[in-house]
């Protein structure tokens, strides 16, 4: 097949649960998933890089050598998917592989992703593309999200505006306008808030299905106070991370005093509202553009009879709302870190 053009795109994000990769034909006018493969972080390696997002001691040598031990389970996700779609490793013109961020702070001018490309090339023999954050950053950007050049070659529509919305550890929206600019930014914490309550009060990793939660009651007070996080309300471009949402802004607002089961409703309803506040944006969106068709889907994704879904707990949801604009959902954002996309 003398027009393929193949790569393999790696993500490990903000939810620290593993490693995605993908495989993907870019040789056609859409990109094409021919295989994919899930790489789980084991709770000691999860437990050592949560641990570099914030100061401690030696982080230089911790880093270092987690970097080396990311690049190697790196090569086994690259390697698994290979092997599934039984691709040869030089038949791969190059991996996508932004690494594991450990620092975002764009408002001092850096952000630190690990993982060691140089090593993970030596262990496939396959040419690397890593550090797109920084470049970005250094052009004047945010470094991130990186999905939304992606998201304008996979979900892109003369017929009509998208959204595409991005639920991981932080919650990204992409704007997909006819008539304006494409515009991505972070909208807020999703999944890492939810999860490290999950963590904290139950010692697992998610709320399966979000059951513990669904004994939760909301508190409005409470909500409000969440809802009022000046970075909300901030106009784009933006981007964050567990800098700033981690359980210190949740101690800080209150939480703490509150029954522990109605914690993760209550973050659901922050996820609800900051697609509204996407809305209101000094470059306002055509008036034929609206995202409230959005928001029932989201909701979808969150909620079913009333119970809170962790949306590792619902793929069939995210997959038929992603389906819908004939696009696999399983390998999306891993997809968006390889391939022909221009400068980032």
């Amino acid at each position: 097949m003398p027009n393929r053009e193949l790569y393999v795109g790696l993500m490990s994000g903000t939810s620290l649960d593993g490693i995605d990769a993908a495989l993907v034909d870019f040789g056609a006018t859409r990109p094409g998933l021919l295989a994919s493969a899930h790489l789980q972080f084991d709770p000691s390696l999860r437990a050592a890089l949560l641990a570099l997002n914030a100061s401690g001691e030696d982080e230089i040598d911790r880093a270092a050598r987690l970097g080396n031990e990311l690049a190697r389970h790196y090569a086994a996700a690259v390697s698994e998917a290979l092997a599934r779609a039984g691709v040869a490793a030089d038949s791969v013109r190059a991996v996508g592989c932004h690494g594991q961020t450990v620092r975002h702070r764009p408002e001092r001018g850096y952000t630190v992703q690990i993982g060691n490309p140089a090593l993970l090339a030596e262990l496939l023999r396959i040419r690397v593309v890593a550090d797109f954050r920084s470049r970005d950053l250094a052009a004047g950007g945010q470094g991130a999200p990186l999905a939304p050049a992606f998201h304008v070659i996979a979900f892109g529509s003369r017929n009509e505006d998208r959204a595409v919305v991005n639920l991981g550890g932080i919650a990204n929206i992409t704007r997909l306008s006819r008539a304006a600019p494409v515009i991505g930014f972070d909208c807020g914490p999703a999944n890492c808030l939810l999860d490290l309550w999950a963590e904290k009060h139950l010692g697992t990793p998610m709320d399966a299905n979000g059951d513990w939660a669904a004994g939760g009651r909301v508190d409005e007070a409470l909500l409000g106070r969440l809802l009022a996080e000046p970075y909300l309300a901030a106009a784009p471009p933006k981007s964050t991370g567990r800098e700033l949402f981690n359980e210190a802004w949740l101690v800080g607002h209150g939480v703490a005093r509150r029954e522990p089961r109605a914690v993760p409703r209550i973050l659901a309803g922050v996820m609800e509202v900051e697609w509204l506040v996407a809305k209101r944006e000094d470059d306002d969106p055509p008036a034929d553009y609206d995202i409230d068709d959005i928001l029932p889907k989201v909701r979808d994704g969150l909620s079913y009879d009333g119970h809170l879904y962790a949306l590792e707990g619902s793929p069939n949801k995210i997959e038929a709302l992603c389906n819908e604009i004939g696009q696999v959902v399983s390998g999306e954002k891993c997809v968006s870190y390889q391939g022909p996309q221009g400068d980032l």
